[in-house]
């Protein structure tokens, strides 16, 4: 499921799960559909992909609210989705915390964090320009990964969002 057409988000995640896919010569990506990082388009499309070819292993969402609409149209299909043999992998982004709950509930098998609290970076690196300095070129935002098999309640009880 692919978010907002050409957005720097959607194009990466696109780009990135590409380059995986091809490192992976028995991994093929059957359907490319467009959910425009909302639910509800999520599960309209999903809903009509399945109903047209239901044979699904893994769904990729691009982000957390995409992969809540997928699984409203998996349960309205009834086509079991987990981490279980013969269930459909569900893997995201953004790591929100409705994403990180469906992920210890072994609804989302991972999820890739997107941290959205970059304001104190952006604060210093305009400290830095008011000071005369030159900031970094680039600066990295600490984000992590989340599997369903490592999650914890305490892990997702001490995030900021």
């Amino acid at each position: 499921l692919r978010g907002t057409a050409d957005s720097s988000a959607q194009l990466g995640r696109t780009e990135g799960l590409a380059e995986i896919c091809a490192a992976h010569p028995n991994w093929q990506i059957t359907a490319a559909l467009d959910g425009a990082f909302i639910s509800p388009k999520a599960r309209e499309v999903v809903e009509a992909q399945c109903r047209a070819d239901p044979d699904l292993d893994v769904l990729v969402c691009q982000n957390d609210n995409m992969a809540l609409g997928a699984m409203e149209a998996l349960d309205a299909l009834g086509i079991p989705y987990g981490t279980q043999p013969g269930q459909v992998l569900i893997l995201s982004f953004d790591a929100t915390r409705a994403g990180l709950e469906a992920c210890l509930a072994g609804k989302i098998a991972f999820d890739a964090e997107c941290n959205p609290l970059q304001g104190p970076y952006v604060a210093e690196i305009l400290r830095q320009i008011e000071a005369g300095k030159t900031p970094p070129k680039q600066t990295y935002v600490a984000e992590t990964t989340f599997s369903y098999d490592t999650i914890t309640r305490a892990v997702i009880d001490s995030r900021a969002y």
